[in-house]
């Protein structure tokens, strides 16, 4: 079970300049996947936010219990807390925090959209097919145990980085699928810059997730980066820093803020 002590799974604010950042964590996990990256950008100046989504950090009886919609709405509210003091956002989403990224950017087209996307891992393709059986879970209740965090993980450490559940629930597994199928939809009225990163060896998603998100979105600005030495997780594994970079380089492409901090001074974390 990758609940180590060491690590907090509580939501994150970085208080910066005008140009925001939204990092929405993934399936199972918490806020603190993403923290470290979000640490990063708000060295650069930016305004980060790492949300908490229902279900996640409590149990996994709580997650069995919640909806996608609920999952979209505390996207939206911590979205709206950024557009409230930024002039721009670019939304960050690892897995299941992808699929929200797009649903974000699809509501809002026309009600300050985001100025860019970028998804990571997107969980448009699972690889187990015993997943899309996950609507019996409606009637007969299923947990599925997970005993490792990532079995695909390539860095040993890895693991040492990661909090989520040890066991994951068929309800929940059912939301996830029905968001799935709503984004997969939604792809052609995306229009954001948007970076995707997909790693060959991650055993989570089929591979083609990437290649399927770069096709359907009708982005004129679209960049997709494949990694080769990370699992699923990218954010704690080997390559986590290199990911980082890229975000912090194509955020940086398209926003500017001549108010921000200068790089290597963050502002203080909110704790929320």
């Amino acid at each position: 079970m990758a609940q180590h002590p060491w690590l907090d799974p509580n939501p994150f604010f970085f208080p910066g300049g005008r140009a925001g950042v939204l990092l929405i964590h993934g399936f199972t996990g918490a806020p603190t996947e993403m923290r470290p990256m979000g640490k990063y950008l708000a060295s650069s100046g930016h305004t980060v936010s790492g949300p908490l989504l229902p279900g996640h950090r409590t149990t996994v009886a709580d997650l069995a219990g919640r909806k996608w919609r609920e999952w979209s709405a505390a996207v939206e509210i911590a979205y709206e807390e950024l557009a409230d003091r930024c002039d721009s956002i670019c939304v960050v989403g690892l897995s299941l925090g992808s699929l929200l990224a797009i649903d974000l950017a699809a509501n809002r087209a026309r009600n300050r959209p985001p100025a860019a996307l970028v998804l990571i891992s997107p969980a448009i393709f699972v690889a187990n097919p015993l997943m899309h059986l996950s609507w019996i879970a409606r009637w007969i209740p299923l947990t599925i145990q997970q005993e490792s965090a990532g079995a695909d993980l390539v860095d040993p450490e890895a693991d040492k980085r990661v909090w989520c559940y040890d066991a994951i629930p068929g309800r929940a597994i059912h939301q996830v699928n029905l968001l799935c199928r709503r984004v997969r939809g939604l792809l052609p009225a995306i229009t954001a810059p948007t970076l995707v990163v997909m790693s060959r060896l991650d055993e989570a998603l089929r591979f083609e997730s990437g290649p399927f998100v770069m096709e359907r979105i009708s982005s004129a600005d679209k960049e997709m980066v494949t990694l080769y030495h990370s699992g699923h997780n990218v954010l704690v594994d080997r390559e986590r820093k290199m990911v980082w970079e890229k975000t912090a380089g194509f955020i940086g492409k398209l926003t500017s803020d001549r108010s921000a901090p200068q790089p290597g001074h963050p502002g203080e974390e909110i704790h929320r």
